[in-house]
């Protein structure tokens, strides 16, 4: 295990410019700082996590698994897949097979699906983004208590997290005067 280990840390580090992150020891976390694109804030985590608890994840944080909604924000996922390697991503046909849905129940209306996909393969219900043989990130349902990094025998996958907001935005930013400074209540001070 350790030279195909080896092997592909190797070839991992060949095709991108960035550093191959261990798979983490389980109950720790291991994340990407977050980045905004097109209005929306985007990170990812290497937690390795079954879809259902990637999203419980991302939820208690305020957010969802990520919704791609064009093919602008597709490319953009890439570089997070370049970085991770394939992902979950908010996509689901868990409450009807072939009516894919978004986590919150909105409906999928973009889809980059690779040929033959979605194949619902034994009993595929949730969606993951990886990179093709042609280099375009494209989509694969697979089972969301499974999908294992088969060089490192983790079960699950990284994710990206997605919310409207600067998840690093904390009350006391919102609270803040003109001044830099606040009040008790939070509100602006009278000058």
């Amino acid at each position: 295990a350790d030279i195909m280990d080896t092997l592909w840390r190797q070839y991992r580090n060949a095709l991108i410019d960035a550093p191959v992150v261990d798979a983490p020891t389980p109950g720790t976390e291991t994340k990407l700082d977050p980045i905004e694109y097109n209005g929306h804030w985007y990170q990812g985590f290497y937690d390795y996590l079954s879809w259902a608890d990637a999203q419980a994840h991302c939820e208690s944080l305020g957010g969802h698994l990520i919704f791609i909604d064009d093919a602008d924000e597709n490319a953009f996922a890439m570089l997070f897949v370049d970085t991770m390697g394939r992902l979950w991503i908010g996509a689901t046909d868990e409450a009807t097979e072939g009516e894919w849905l978004w986590a919150d129940g909105s409906a999928v209306t973009f889809t980059a699906w690779a040929d033959g996909e979605p194949n619902d393969s034994g009993g595929e219900d949730h969606a993951d983004l990886i990179i093709m043989g042609d280099a375009t990130p494209q989509w694969n349902d697979l089972p969301g208590d499974v999908g294992t990094q088969s060089f490192t025998g983790v079960v699950g996958l990284p994710y990206i997290c997605e919310w409207d907001t600067d998840p690093t935005a904390t009350d006391d930013d919102a609270d803040a005067t003109d001044d830099g400074t606040t009040d008790d209540e939070g509100d602006s001070e009278d000058p």
